[in-house]
């Protein structure tokens, strides 16, 4: 009998047994995969294993072979966008086999709490539309949902506490509601193309946390950095730490672009957002390896903050239109007309959602008839005491505050004191007259200026004009 052991525990050393390949949590069941794409499968087995690779959808077997650590990854081909249930099967001797999967469009969805805000609402605070979604998830089948689990780390991660889901009235409800009405209305404009979201979002965090550090530091001095970024004492709290834990896992897996809803946590430091956001964008495009991915940003909405008539929120509002300007392939979506006086967390995030993927319809996918351009301020004449106001992004609708008398528009002279203006719309010319009785001269033209302002003024979509002015008067308040 002894000797019998002896011979099978001298078999099991020399031929040791098939290990299952192990994946990350973001390749699983449920998942949607890029189309007509190489997407990225990777993970770990024994070192020097033969790995193999079948897709339902391709009769190629792909190969490749683990490392000496016992890592490996190979590029599948994924073919056009599919609704019919696929599997792959990744083998190193013993199969494992992920199931119904779906093949289609792919976003990331990050921020902070209006990103995180699910379409159940917070405690105190509803989410519009929100009953009606979860009542239709067990119809919407097409939509697909990755809510990646709140962490940060020192350093880069390997893997994230992430899985896939199906849409159900339990799933939709905890998932954010701007990614899930963003991916609704794709599905629904792409005639039923499968959508993935991969809802990666943290509330209460700022830009640096969601960057490598070194890209952060690259950007922000030390000595200003120290003085205008100080470390805070609840976590998170790691510059990049959110980059490491939430971002960084999942960077090899193929997405269609990113939706980005964070800003009010940098409000203080409106000066350097715009360098950040452009340096967060570009990061996140080389880690992927890919720099024509488009960023699609949401404006922070209105909301009176440390006081209504402060104007540090519309500041860094000026922020992300300017990075429109300074990194290619980055467009904001307006929401001047969403925001609430007394709430941070606004309850429309069906418009924001409808919105950004009118953008992405027009911009990503190449849909004409979109409208998505919020009006923008192309020239200001200052005429006998009036300024004449022109705009873009009208598509031949002209403007209108829709209901009632345009609000919004404050005007000043030379003495550089801003006074409520009268504003009217001038049919059929894209154009605004503004003016006060209290200035005579005017020289500068301000538009939904302040943290919080009654602001109307919209194209015939309804897509509100951003904020402007037309001075540069950081003293006045």
């Amino acid at each position: 009998m002894r000797k019998l052991l002896g011979v099978i525990l001298f078999c099991l050393a020399a031929f040791p047994a098939f290990a299952e390949v192990s994946l990350p949590r973001i390749l699983s069941d449920n998942m949607v995969l890029q189309q007509k794409d190489k997407v990225h499968l990777w993970g770990n087995a024994a070192p020097g294993r033969t790995i193999s690779v079948r897709a339902s959808w391709d009769s190629t077997e792909y190969r490749t072979k683990s490392g000496q650590d016992g890592s490996w990854d190979i590029l599948i081909n994924t073919p056009a966008a599919t609704a019919e249930p696929q599997s792959i099967t990744i083998s190193d001797g013993t199969p494992l086999t992920l199931n119904n999967i779906l093949i289609g469009e792919v976003w990331l969805c990050s921020g902070q709490s209006n990103m995180y805000m699910p379409v159940g609402g917070f405690s105190d605070q509803p989410v519009e539309g929100g009953l009606q979604a979860i009542l239709d998830a067990p119809a919407q089948k097409l939509i697909r949902i990755a809510n990646v689990k709140r962490e940060e780390s020192a350093s880069p991660m390997d893997d994230c506490t992430v899985s896939w889901s199906c849409c159900s009235p339990e799933t939709v409800q905890v998932t954010s509601a701007v990614a899930y009405f963003f991916a609704d209305q794709l599905s629904r404009s792409l005639e039923g193309i499968p959508v993935g979201i991969i809802c990666t979002s943290y509330g209460g965090t700022p830009i640096q946390y969601w960057m490598p550090e070194q890209v952060f530091r690259r950007i922000v001095p030390a000595d200003i950095a120290a003085a205008r970024f100080p470390k805070r004492e609840k976590k998170p709290n790691l510059v990049g730490g959110l980059y490491n834990a939430m971002i960084f896992p999942l960077t090899q897996f193929r997405v269609r672009g990113f939706l980005w809803y964070q800003g009010e946590s940098n409000v203080a430091q409106n000066d350097w957002y715009n360098a950040l956001l452009d340096g967060m964008a570009r990061s996140w495009r080389d880690v992927w390896k890919n720099d024509s991915l488009p960023f699609y940003v949401v404006q922070i909405a209105p909301f009176s903050g440390k006081g209504s008539t402060r104007t540090e929120r519309v500041k860094l509002i000026e922020a992300q239109i300017k990075t429109m300007e300074t990194t290619p392939g980055v467009y904001v979506i307006p929401t001047t007309d969403l925001g609430e006086e007394n709430c941070i967390h606004p309850a429309k995030k069906r418009e924001v959602g409808m919105r950004a993927a009118a953008s992405a319809l027009n911009h990503t996918y190449g849909m004409t008839g979109i409208p998505c351009e919020a009006p923008s301020l192309k020239e200001c004449q200052f005429v006998e005491g009036k300024a004449i106001l022109t705009f873009d992004g009208l598509y031949g609708r002209g403007l209108s505050p829709w209901h009632g008398e345009v609000k919004g528009f404050e005007i000043a002279g030379k003495n550089r004191m801003f006074y409520k203006a009268i504003a009217t719309v001038l049919p059929s010319k894209g154009q605004v007259e503004v003016h006060s009785p209290m200035v005579s001269e005017p020289v500068a033209v301000r538009y939904a200026y302040h943290n919080w302002t009654e602001a109307n003024l919209k194209n015939g979509f309804g897509l509100p004009a951003w904020p402007f002015r037309t001075d540069d008067w950081d003293d006045v308040r």
